[in-house]
This record gives C-alpha cells, structure tokens and sequence, in this order.
C-alpha cells in the first residue's frame, strides 16, 4: 500500500497520459536553438519501485478525481486509485487484453485504452462502464499510445512488437490510426514516419493539430486532411522510447527523446533544443506549465520561464 500510495501521489504531480491512405511527403525540419532560459531541480528518489507504466489523472467513478492505470493479467484491469490516499476506488475488468500502456482520458471523464498483445482499444465512461471497442487494425497486436479528439474520435500509435519490446517483431513499421466511436469504425490509418518501429506518444496542440514521436522523429498530422504535414528530425534513432506532452501554459512540446534527453519544441517555428541529456524515458506536463520527467529512478523537474 506504501508503494501505491507513493505512485499515485508522484503520478497527480507529474500528470495533473478520405481513404485510408500512407503519409504523403511533408517538409522536413532538422533545426535546433539554444537552451532557453528556466530551472531544472532534481527531486531525488521518490519511489523503489514501478509496477504501472502510462496512466493519467482524470475525473473517476461519481466524478471524483482519480489516478488512471492499466494492470497486466488475464484478463488486464483498469484501475482507478484516489491520488492522496493511496486507495483503490474503482477496478474494472478489459476483456481480451493482456496488458496496456495506453491510457488517456477526455475532459468529461472519458477513458481510452490501448492493449498490447492483441491491439484492442477500450473506452470506459460512468454512464456504460468500458465498452470494448474492438481491434482498429486487424493486422496491429501493440497499441502503445492513444490522443482522445474531437467529435468521439481517438487516435492511436501502434508498434511492431507483438507484447513488449522484447518480442520479435509483427510488423514492418508502426501505424498511426484514428477511430470513430459513434460510427464504430475504422476512419483512416498511416504510416507518419516511415521505417520506426512505434509511436510512443501522441497530443494535441491548441491549435487542434495531432502530433506525434516515433524514435527520432516527430511529425505534426492534419486530421481533417487525413495527411502528415511537417516533420522534425531529432536523430536518426529507430528506439521505440519516447514521450511528447503539449504545454498549455507556454503553448510548447516537450518530449523525452529515445531514452538520451529531454527536449523543447516550438510547434511554430519547428525549432528544438535539448533541455537535459540523459537516460529519459517518461515525461509529462503539469496543468501549472511545469515539466516532469525521469531519468532511471530519479524524477526531475522543469520549470519554463514564461515571456
């Protein structure tokens, strides 16, 4: 229960997760500034261990504020844990899935979940309960992130890797794919970054545009077009680690870059630049603006200069 307790509080401080047609050719920028002005503080050690990995803090069961998760077994569970206490206030079964890192929810209490090992996607609400949405792409066994959208669309990145990382491969290439709920289908699915192996994050920016990282790379995605518009090149990594948050506060992305550092991104200009390098893996922005990420055990924070 300490565990929990410690994770569930850590996590609301880091947290408060046409046609179908390929990605047509979009500009590609592979320009970098110098490191802009904020703090960096090491938080220290905050917890032994990890036992969840994705989640997102979100309104719960009677609208009560919760830490979202998903655990493996058989079948994976989506957990509901109260952010102070430490103690379970929902649990929730997901049929067919083996496990998750994909967990997001919407502004009104929606949660989407991608699994692993069988890439289904799930929905869960307090009026239905969770609802199993199917598999979006039959050929597709790793949904590794999801974006909830507009108008009850979700969007999801798959990965090649059946389960985890250490799986051999089913697919040549991850797909970026966007789901109807209300139609119950398919809409469209892509391939953003040709040759990466997934696409470990997914957000929205304010202006409504879909971005994404896929290993060295990140690109912006026109939904409406159905098309990729933009991509940055950070490195020619294929690592299928990374994470991009969009911050409402300074209107930036921010992202953890193949598990070498954390970066800064200017949707406008496309410029980046490299707050920290390091081992960093998990990244997420705080409603203040702040940023949190981790290198191994160790949690960090951001803390941009506002102009």
């Amino acid at each position: 229960m300490i565990l929990i307790k410690k994770l569930a509080t850590v996590a609301l401080a880091v947290t408060l997760a046409l046609p179908p047609a390929n990605a047509a050719a979009a500009p590609t920028v592979a320009t970098s500034e110098s490191a802009p002005s904020g703090k960096i503080t090491d938080l220290g050690v905050p917890l032994q261990d990890v036992l969840l990995i994705g989640g997102a803090v979100a309104p719960g069961p009677r609208g009560k504020t919760v830490l979202w998760s998903a655990s493996s077994g058989a079948p994976a569970k989506l957990n509901a844990v109260d952010p102070v206490t430490g103690a379970a206030a929902a649990r929730f079964d997901l049929p067919g899935a083996g496990g998750s890192w994909a967990v997001d929810a919407t502004p009104d209490g929606g949660v989407y979940v991608g699994s692993y090992g069988d890439g289904r996607l799930y929905r869960w609400t307090e009026q239905g309960g969770v609802q199993d949405l199917g598999r979006p792409i039959a050929s597709e066994d790793f949904i590794w992130s999801v974006a909830p959208g507009e108008g009850a669309t979700v969007y999801g990145g798959t990965s090649i890797y059946g389960g985890q990382s250490a799986t051999q491969p089913t697919q040549p290439e991850a797909k970026l794919f966007a789901w109807s709920v209300r139609q119950d289908k398919l809409l469209w699915e892509m391939v953003p970054a040709p040759g990466k192996p997934a696409i470990s994050g997914l957000t929205f920016d304010d202006r409504g545009r879909l971005w994404g990282i896929a290993g060295g790379t990140v690109f912006t995605v026109n939904t409406a077009a159905r098309r990729v518009v933009s991509t940055v090149t950070l490195s020619a990594s294929t690592s299928a680690s990374g994470k991009l948050e969009f911050d409402q506060r300074d209107r930036m992305l921010y992202g953890a870059h193949a598990g070498t550092s954390v970066f800064r991104l200017d949707p406008g200009s496309r410029r980046h630049t490299a707050l920290r390098e390091g081992p960093v893996h998990q990244l997420a922005v705080h409603r203040s603006g702040d940023v949190y990420f981790a290198e191994g055990p160790r949690l960090f924070r951001y803390e941009p200069q506002i102009r």
